[in-house]
């Protein structure tokens, strides 16, 4: 067995380069593969992203549109229902404080006159 190697053996392959330039030549595209791999990712992840915003988007302005046609279905059907209610039901008290007015109203104008016109008043001390 012959050990001839040395350094100036091994310098130079049959392709002109040496062993060490053929690996950093390997390095350095495996470091643009990974470097271009990474870019890949980062175009993948800013479009998923944008994906995401814009379904959160579209979704959040059909929520949007389902709570106006409830607003404006409660406003038509159960609001107006409230509302003539609530005017029956003012209607009635107003109705109820008339009354009373009525049957008290005589009967206060009558104890006022008669605190004014007593001697202890004191409108007269």
């Amino acid at each position: 067995m012959k050990n001839d190697f040395s350094a100036t053996a091994t310098k130079k392959t049959g392709s002109g380069t040496t062993p060490f330039d053929q690996i950093t030549q390997v390095e350095q595209q495996e470091e643009a593969r990974v470097q271009q791999e990474i870019n890949g990712m980062k175009q993948e992840k800013t479009d998923v992203d944008k994906a995401v915003q814009d379904k959160k988007i579209k979704s959040e302005e059909e929520l949007k549109g389902e709570a106006r046609e409830e607003l404006k279905t409660y406003k038509e059907n159960d609001l107006s229902l409230i509302l003539q209610k609530a005017e029956k039901d003012s209607a009635k008290e107003i109705e109820e404080l008339d009354k009373a007015y009525e049957q008290h109203a005589a009967e206060a104008s009558k104890k006022l006159i008669s605190m004014t016109t007593d001697a202890n008043s004191p409108l007269f001390t």
